[in-house]
């Protein structure tokens, strides 16, 4: 949640905040990293009944809107209630620009309601600028400027102290099919370099079924939330648990970040501070992999053998 640090900071200005989100995810780890700090609650279905029970509960003075989530029955609420209505680290990706432009009737009629967008780029400013959106700036992305996500210190000690001095590698936020891929890559792997894999599920809820699958292929797994000890037998250290990212990332200096193999689009690779591999496939913020490049942080993987061949060498 790149969100974060912008919310402790609204909170230490005395200013009570109500978050909403829509998966137990991100309910969990909000009350994780915020605690007190906040009040959760799940963001209402956008229909009018249940927006403007919300709202009269609640009774916000300003409306502060993440990435792009455009829900048009609660801005048009909120607008109605003359509740200023704010959009920040605003993105619009290739598709969904497509598809609001063709609407740009629709557009207009919702985008006009923002008080104010703060976009993560040039390109995402005259986006919404051509939506309809004024006034909007520019600030960057929010998760290339957060810290480095926490962890538990007695943790990361004891987990490398087992690691030794074995060689990592972590695929982190993955999806459906690319734990498989990662299993393929250790097995290739493993007996030249002696490879430990860390693997981060970007759903938790999947990882007895992630378990069995590697399993079946021969693999050890040691779990986290078992707190299975990791020894020189140990394949998979699966990462189950919700907010320890960066627990997972202090073990390693290279991570593969998910959703690229086998879904359209990718995760956002800022913000690990790591060596990064990634499919081309990954268009979702293409300034990314520009800027990666150029840092000569990142390299892109074309199939599972080029992975094989690519991550000793990062």
């Amino acid at each position: 949640m790149a969100v974060i640090p912008l919310i402790n900071e609204v909170s230490r200005r005395g200013i009570a905040v109500v978050l909403t989100t829509g998966t137990t995810t991100s309910a969990g780890l909000a009350a994780k990293r915020l605690g007190s700090n906040i009040v959760h609650q799940y963001v209402p279905l956008d229909f009018k009944p249940a927006v403007s029970r919300f709202l009269d509960y609640w009774e916000p003075d300003l409306a502060i809107i993440v990435e792009s989530e455009i829900w048009p029955m609660t801005m048009m609420e909120l607008r109605r209630r003359h509740i200023p209505q704010v959009l920040v680290n605003g993105r619009l990706s290739d598709r969904t620009f497509g598809r609001w432009k063709k609407r740009l009737w629709l557009a207009d009629a919702l985008f006009e309601n923002l008080a104010l967008v703060i976009a993560q780029s040039e390109t995402d400013a005259d986006r919404f600028r051509t939506l309809g959106a004024l006034p909007v700036m520019v600030s960057g992305n929010l998760k290339v400027d957060t810290d480095a996500p926490p962890h538990d210190g007695h943790a990361l000690k004891h987990y490398r102290q087992q690691i030794r001095d074995r060689k990592t590698w972590a695929a982190i936020s993955t999806f459906e099919g690319e734990e498989n891929a990662a299993g393929i890559v250790h097995r290739a792997l493993k007996e030249r370099t002696g490879l430990l894999t860390i693997i981060v599920p970007r759903h938790p809820e999947r990882c007895d079924a992630i378990e069995a699958m590697l399993t079946s292929k021969g693999l050890t797994v040691a779990r986290r939330t078992r707190n299975d000890p990791i020894t020189p037998e140990t394949d998979i250290f699966l990462g189950d648990t919700i907010g320890e990212m960066g627990l997972y990332l202090r073990l390693t200096e290279v991570a593969f970040v998910g959703r690229s193999l086998f879904a359209e689009g990718g995760q956002n690779p800022a913000g690990t501070g790591h060596a990064r591999l990634r499919h081309p496939v990954g268009r979702q913020r293409p300034e990314f992999p520009r800027h990666l490049s150029d840092a000569r942080q990142e390299r892109q993987r074309q199939d599972h053998p080029r992975c094989q061949k690519c991550s000793p060498r990062v």
